[in-house]
């Protein structure tokens, strides 16, 4: 998001990021001179990483795993952030979210993978499978590569790819 980082951070403290590995992030960036804001985003507990229920293909989209739990619960306890407001937005469940629909590796502004998800029940592999060709209707290419067993441990693409720059002409070094 150019200059802005955000980083998701729930109650609990056996996995995912908290408010202090927030504040680590911010003060990290500072010292080494990168001019960065970085948002936290609250999480329902279940969600062990903000790519889990977001996703940013592309400058002005972003896939959010958004909606409600079975129990009413929201993935998302405080809202989305309010940097997302003037963004097009790609909603699915928060249990498509848990068997990875939003987590997605970007190749480029037109190119995604994207993850199915074999072991999930019928209705949630659905739910993916219609958001895949959402982003074919905005014109992406999508490959699709099935990430159950690796789904049902708590990973996925990105996991398995841990993209650290996406443009290394924009930002050397």
């Amino acid at each position: 998001m150019g200059d802005t980082i955000i980083v998701g951070h729930s109650e609990n403290r056996a996995m995912g990021s908290s408010p202090k590995g927030i504040e680590w992030v911010r003060h990290t960036l500072k010292s080494l001179g990168i001019d960065k804001k970085v948002v936290g985003v609250l999480l329902d507990s279940r969600i062990l990483h903000l790519d889990i229920v977001m996703s940013l293909p592309c400058p002005g989209l972003a896939i959010v795993a958004d909606l409600p739990f079975p129990d009413g619960s929201l993935p998302f306890p405080n809202g989305l952030p309010k940097e997302l407001l003037d963004w097009e937005l790609l909603h699915v469940s928060a249990m498509a979210g848990q068997f990875m629909a939003a987590n997605c590796l970007p190749i480029n502004t037109k190119v995604i993978v994207m993850a199915n998800n074999s072991l999930a029940p019928t209705k949630y592999q659905d739910e993916i499978a219609g958001l895949h060709q959402k982003m074919r209707d905005r014109g992406f290419i999508v490959e699709v590569i099935d990430f159950g067993y690796h789904g049902m441990m708590g990973g996925a693409l990105r996991c398995s790819t841990h993209p650290i720059r996406r443009n290394a002409q924009k930002n050397p070094g």
